[in-house]
């Protein structure tokens, strides 16, 4: 009786995860990527960028990154392990974030003979986002203390069920 119980758990807990795992997938990698491709074509045939990291192959990594702790908190939920996958998520993300961007810096050069100015050298750009990258470092933080005190609140109540 125990068992059949356990297995309809854990069957529960599996259905649940492979659905957010999947919508998770279509949501952060599926319909950005159409969205993406489309945007990308238009930009790779006027003005060929070079020296940033390829936004699609960020785009495969941020999705796998989101699938991945989405199917690993769901099938932990109610667990302690659900939230230390979810500072495991934040801390991920914090160093994605800092990759992606470059630290904060994106540089990126423009031959002029691609706008039909031949042998006219180089456009440079240089953008600073290093604010907007410190935003981003405050919502990680802040979401990685927020699952912190989760956890805390989860161990202090399970104690507290004990005791009582």
């Amino acid at each position: 009786m125990a068992d059949a119980k356990l297995l309809k758990t854990i069957l529960v807990r599996v259905v649940k995860a492979a659905l957010a795992g999947f919508l998770a997938y279509l949501t952060s990698y599926l319909i950005p990527k159409m969205l993406l491709s489309g945007v990308l074509g238009l930009l790779e045939r006027s003005l060929p960028v070079a020296e940033i990291p390829s936004p699609l192959a960020l785009l495969k990594y941020f999705a796998i990154i989101t699938v991945f702790y989405t199917v690993a908190i769901e099938l932990t939920r109610d667990t302690v392990l659900e939230h230390f996958f979810a500072v495991g998520r934040g801390l991920t993300m914090l160093f994605f974030f800092i990759y992606a961007s470059g630290g904060g810096i994106i540089s990126f050069s423009l031959p002029l003979s691609s706008l039909g100015l031949g042998g006219a050298g180089q456009l440079a750009f240089t953008l600073d986002i290093s604010k907007v990258l410190m935003v981003l470092i405050g919502i990680d933080i802040l979401d990685i203390g927020r699952s912190v005190i989760n956890a805390v609140n989860f161990l202090s109540e399970r104690a507290e069920r004990e005791v009582v």
